[in-house]
C-alpha cells in the first residue's frame, strides 16, 4: 500500500534523486515520470516496509470475512418447505433448512387476526403449530361438542430439502388438541411445488384448492369466494363429499388443448385424477345412503360413531331335558305343507312274482327293495 511524501531534491545521481525529508533524513527514490532537478520540491510515493507488509494482509483478510459474515445476516432467509394448516384460519408457515419459521402468511380474515396475535417468525416449527392450535381453542375455532376438522400440506420449495414427516405433524396436532381434552380428525397431505403455486394465484391454501377441485369434480356449482370464507368441514358437510386418504401426494398437470389443469393423486403406484376420486366416493355415498347396514358402516369409518357389535344368541341348551327335547324336535317329520318345496324320493313299483316260479318256503322270500 502506497502513501504519498514530499521532500527537497539533494541529489540526482543517475536515475535515482537523493530526497531530503522534513524530519531531516535522506531517502533514494526512482526519478520522477515528469523530471526533477536539485533544490526542487516533489512528491513521490513511499513504500510500506517489508515487515509491515503481512501484518497488512492478515488485517484484510479479517475485514473481508467481517464483510461476508455481515451480508450473509442481512440476506433474507431461503425457505425450503411450506406447511399450510386449515381450521378456519387459513395460514400457511415458511420454514427454513433448520426448521425456523421464516414467514407466515394468513389466507382469510380470520387467519390476519391470529397472526397479529402470535408473532410466530422465528419460533420452531412444532412451536409454531402448536401457538396456532391454542390459539385456535382460545377463539373457539376448535371446541367441544363440534366435529372438529383440520387438514394440513407439506409443500417442498424445490430448493433445498427439509425433513419434514406428515405422520409426525399428524400425531403432534392430534396430541396438542389432545391436552385441551378435545377431539379433531386430522388430515395430512403433500404437493408438489407446482400444485402450491397455482393455489396460490386462486388465492387458497393448499388444502381448501384441493377440496375446491374435489368439489368441482362432483359437479358442485360453488366458487371460490364461497371456499374462502366457509371451513373445510362444512364444505364437506354441505357437497356430502369425502376427504382423500391421509399422506396422499397431490400434483398437478398442465393441459396443453388450454383447458384447467389436471389435479392428480398418487395412490398405489398409479396417478388418479382427483375427479374420478371425487366421484367414486359420492357415488358410494349414494349407496350406502339406501342401505342400513353400511350406513353404519360408514359412520364408522369417518368417526360419527361407533360400529354396532354383532350379538349372537345363547343357542346351546343349558340342561338335559332341553338337548333332549330338541332332539325329539329334530325326528319329527316335516308336513306336507314344508315338503312341498323337497323333492319327494323316487320309488320303484314291486316287480310281481311269476306264476311258474317254484312256491320257497316264506323264510326266504324275497322282497323287492322300494
Amino acid at each position: 500500500m502506497w502513501f504519498g511524501k514530499r521532500g527537497l531534491v539533494a541529489k540526482i545521481s543517475g536515475g535515482y534523486c537523493i530526497i531530503l525529508t522534513s524530519k531531516g533524513t535522506y531517502e533514494k527514490i526512482p526519478m520522477p515520470a515528469q523530471g526533477a532537478r536539485v533544490g526542487a520540491e516533489v512528491s513521490y510515493p513511499a513504500v510500506i516496509p517489508s515487515h509491515v507488509r503481512p501484518m497488512m494482509l492478515v488485517a484484510s483478510l479479517l475485514i473481508l470475512f467481517v464483510c461476508l459474515s455481515l451480508i450473509g445476516q442481512v440476506s433474507p432467509p431461503v425457505a425450503m418447505a411450506y406447511i399450510s394448516l386449515d381450521i378456519n384460519p387459513s395460514l400457511e408457515l415458511s420454514v427454513d433448512k433448520n426448521l425456523r419459521v421464516i414467514d407466515a402468511k394468513p389466507f382469510n380474515d380470520d387467519a390476519a387476526n391470529l397472526l397479529k396475535q402470535e408473532n410466530l417468525r422465528g419460533k420452531s416449527l412444532y412451536d409454531a403449530l402448536a401457538a396456532v392450535v391454542n390459539r385456535a381453542i382460545a377463539q373457539n375455532y376448535i371446541k367441544a361438542g363440534q366435529d372438529n376438522l383440520i387438514v394440513s400440506t407439506v409443500t417442498p420449495s424445490g430448493t433445498g430439502t427439509a425433513s419434514i414427516d406428515q405422520r409426525s405433524i399428524q400425531q403432534f396436532l392430534d396430541k396438542t388438541i389432545s391436552t385441551g381434552k378435545l377431539t379433531a380428525e386430522v388430515k395430512t397431505y403433500s404437493a408438489t411445488p407446482e400444485f402450491r403455486a397455482e393455489a396460490e394465484d386462486k388465492g387458497l391454501s393448499p388444502g381448501k384448492y384441493l377440496v375446491y377441485e374435489q368439489l368441482i369434480g362432483t359437479g358442485n356449482q360453488v366458487s371460490i369466494a364461497d371456499v374462502q370464507k366457509n371451513t373445510i368441514r362444512k364444505l364437506v358437510n354441505t357437497y356430502k363429499i369425502n376427504l382423500l386418504p391421509n399422506y396422499q401426494k397431490i400434483r398437478i398437470q398442465k393441459r396443453s388443448n388450454g383447458q384447467e389443469p389436471e389435479i392428480t393423486v398418487d395412490e398405489n403406484g398409479k396417478t388418479i385424477p382427483v375427479a374420478d376420486l371425487s366421484r367414486h366416493s359420492s357415488t358410494q355415498d349414494n349407496v350406502d345412503n339406501g342401505h342400513p347396514v353400511r350406513q353404519q358402516k360408514a359412520a364408522a369409518d369417518n368417526g360419527h360413531g361407533a360400529r354396532p357389535k354383532t350379538v349372537v344368541p345363547n343357542i346351546r341348551p343349558n340342561t338335559r331335558q332341553d338337548r333332549d327335547n330338541k332332539k325329539g324336535q329334530n325326528n319329527v317329520r316335516q308336513t306336507d305343507e314344508v315338503t312341498n318345496n323337497r323333492r319327494a324320493p323316487r320309488s320303484k313299483p314291486i316287480a310281481p312274482i311269476p306264476a311258474d316260479r317254484p312256491e320257497k318256503d316264506s323264510r326266504f322270500r324275497f322282497y323287492q327293495r322300494p
